[in-house]
């Protein structure tokens, strides 16, 4: 039996990777990052802001953790999906 097409922004982030962007960022958030060196929390949001943790950081952890394949880090959709994700923590955090 055929699926239905998944629409064309999470087909387009998926053919990279099975972990949506938003995802990565609340796995981060919870600390699941922190062996490699990502700050959690209140931190993360606060160091990628200042921009001493960039999403690329985020996905080469990920990488590292075995939770995204090394081809994300080509997907410039994917990692400005990850900093449209700060961006929102960050304006409702004030």
């Amino acid at each position: 039996m055929a699926q239905a097409p998944a629409s064309t922004t999470t087909a387009s982030v998926r053919s990279e990777s099975s972990l949506p962007p938003t995802d990565l960022v609340f796995l981060a958030l919870q600390g699941r990052l922190r062996s490699q060196g990502i700050p959690s929390a209140a931190a993360l949001i606060e160091a990628h802001h200042e921009g001493r943790v960039s999403s690329r950081m985020i996905v080469e952890a990920a990488v590292k953790a075995n939770r995204l394949s090394a081809e994300t880090l080509n997907d410039p959709t994917y990692l400005r999906l990850i900093d449209a994700t700060f961006s929102t923590l960050k304006s409702n955090s004030r």
